[in-house]
């Protein structure tokens, strides 16, 4: 699912060991691309399309789509029909003729360079200084440890004149010269209401026909299974098909998480396997580079020990299906409407008076407040990184002119859509920021051992789902119909690790009782534990995360990884040290893993 294109007309520079790929097709001595297993290709004598994800056209194979996929993006045909669905990002060649191009949602990684006697694009960003010495974007590196995204809004990366896509764009150059832009906004053209049972059923049997088109000719497949519900929705389209699935995932055998996904796999005759949770988090620093290096995606350092395991079994990589990390199903990229304040005025209003979430319609001051908010929180987590870490190698002022000019490329892609609420409009900012960017880091950092794909992002369901208001998806108002649907209903009837008490397919009321059970008896016992008159901060067992940071060897591991840099790491020692001894609440090393990845781009490619 990697590749990198070269074409140049200094072959010299060309010649380089480090460029390590399972294959290569030549066009000519100064342009080829290098790919490995799981990359979809189709080359013919003067062209060539290649994929990192997957895409299918109706009634089509793999490689009759691609080939109409690459006569569709010569003649222009930007966005692509509903005749074709998948997630992918991908490069056209045709003569001098250069397209790339991703989906409307994008979260496959592709890089690129173009100039008028070197053309790079690949999906590792480490491969572009194999080829060429770039200078170092401290603006871009600052983003990565941003909270709460962790990565770039925009186009930026860490190299100047290295640019990534923004969603669903298809650029055309000619001879190394820009000359077309096109974008794929169709995700989001309107705010449809909707009889939520209907759709439900609507959706039920739009996934069930897409995992039919995809993974029907799969023997065998992995699904990461939790106690929640994104997995299980990617598990559902599974089980009345007889097909061999094995679920996997990281956790505790204690965990309620765990102890529900056993149950699930007992009752349909899966194979379950399940990773320890606490050894792997903080990993040598000699594999966390390597892992850098191929995927640019360090963040949820849970999926280390799956990794390590793949390595050894480098020959066997697996179909590895991820849940809908971008939350479509459940609305929960509009920040404002799942804050706790929210949702607690709002569920009690909806469980007393039957209520539904009322949205507000869209305004030019709504929104400038938006971009406003979300500026200032990025500006104030920056002033609070600059000191911290006592590092500022430009001037502040074009740091955070630089920053501003990356989120406002966001910005004004969002104009291209037209959402009727303010909410909308959000949702597709936390989408494409949270969702694509942090959440998408687990789907390229999983190809370093698996071949990932998040089914439910798929351009067909996306279409779908996004056009319907935020309202008729929030939270799990419409998952939990989806699961009352007889072809879903035996895996419905299980409960989540959120609402332990009630199946999750029971009457939505019902649902709404057992979660202000669970999270009232949480936020109660949490604040006991943190006075220290119990130690029991969940009312159900779950991951105890201070065990990450006490098992035998993670914190030198960690201090390994913050040697020789730069960087005042005062701050990232001490939370280290206050999760472990239980000064400071044990959250999962998420927060930590970006950093660590800073530090290895500082050191390998910064200014010397």
């Amino acid at each position: 699912m990697d590749f990198i294109f070269v074409k140049s007309k200094n072959e010299k520079q060309l010649i380089n060991d480090d460029l390590n790929y399972d294959e290569t097709y030549y066009w000519s001595p100064g342009c080829f691309i290098k790919y490995n297993f799981g990359t979809q290709v189709h080359f013919e004598k003067s062209k060539g399309i290649a994929l990192s994800g997957r895409i299918l056209k109706s009634n089509s194979s793999n490689q009759d789509s691609l080939s109409c996929l690459l006569e569709d993006l010569i003649d222009r045909k930007w966005p692509i029909s509903n005749d074709y669905t998948g997630a992918f990002s991908g490069i056209l060649i045709n003569e001098n003729e250069l397209v790339i191009f991703n989906d409307p949602i994008g979260i496959y990684k592709l890089f690129y360079y173009v100039s008028d006697d070197l053309v790079i694009v690949s999906t590792s960003l480490s491969n572009f200084a194999k080829v060429k010495d770039f200078s170092f974007n401290y603006s871009a590196w600052f983003l990565e440890m941003t909270q709460p995204e962790f990565s770039q809004y925009g186009t930026s990366t860490i190299f100047k004149d290295v640019f990534t896509l923004l969603p669903g764009e298809c650029r055309y150059y000619l001879d190394g010269l820009h000359i077309r832009n096109l974008y794929d906004t169709t995700i989001k053209h309107e705010d449809k209401a909707a009889n939520r049972k209907e759709l439900a059923l609507d959706l039920v049997n739009l996934i069930n026909s897409e995992f039919d088109s995809f993974y029907s000719g799969f023997d065998t497949l992995t699904v990461p299974m939790s106690g929640g519900i994104d997995s299980r929705v990617v598990l559902a389209p599974f089980i009345s098909k007889g097909k061999e699935i094995k679920l996997s995932n990281y956790g505790d055998i204690k965990s309620i998480d765990s102890r529900i996904a056993q149950s699930i796999a007992k009752r349909f005759k899966y194979n379950f396997e399940l990773f320890d949770y606490y050894s792997g988090n903080f990993p040598s620093k000699e594999f966390l580079n390597e892992v850098i290096e191929k995927t640019d995606s360090v963040h949820v350092s849970a999926w280390f020990n799956h990794l390590e395991k793949q390595k050894a079994n480098s020959g066997s990589k697996e179909l590895f299906l991820l849940g809908d990390m971008c939350d479509i199903l459940r609305s929960k990229g509009a920040e404002s409407i799942k804050s706790r304040d929210f949702r607690k005025k709002y569920y009690s209003q909806n469980f007393f008076k039957r209520e539904k979430i009322q949205l507000t319609e869209i305004t030019e001051e709504n929104k400038q407040k938006l971009k406003q908010n979300k500026k200032k929180k990025v500006f104030d987590n920056l002033r609070d990184l600059i000191r911290e870490i006592q590092f500022l190698p430009i001037s502040e002022e074009i740091l955070f002119l630089e920053i501003e000019a990356d989120m406002d490329q966001l910005f004004e892609h969002l104009e291209k859509y037209q959402p009727k609420y303010i909410e909308s409009y959000e949702e597709l900012f936390g989408i494409f920021t949270h969702g694509r960017k942090s959440m998408g880091k687990q789907l390229n950092l999983l190809k370093f051992g698996y071949l990932p794909e998040i089914p439910l992002l798929s351009l067909r369901i996306v279409r779908k789902v996004l056009n319907y208001s935020p309202a008729e998806r929030y939270s799990d108002e419409l998952t939990n119909e989806m699961f009352k649907v007889k072809t879903w209903r035996d895996l419905g009837s299980f409960r989540t690790s959120q609402n332990p008490f009630f199946k999750y397919n029971s009457s939505y009321y019902k649902m709404l009782l057992g979660w202000f059970i669970r999270t009232s008896m949480d936020q109660i016992l949490t604040k006991m534990t943190l006075k220290g008159w119990i130690n029991k901060p969940r009312l159900f067992t779950n991951l105890n995360n201070r065990l990450v940071y006490q098992y035998p060897g993670s914190y030198e591991r960690f201090i390994q990884c913050l040697e020789n840099n730069k960087l005042d790491v005062t701050k990232q020692v001490e939370t280290f040290k206050g999760r472990r001894d239980g000064n400071l609440w044990p959250i999962s090393s998420m927060d930590l893993m970006p950093f660590l990845q800073a530090i290895y781009y500082l050191n390998r490619f910064g200014d010397k």
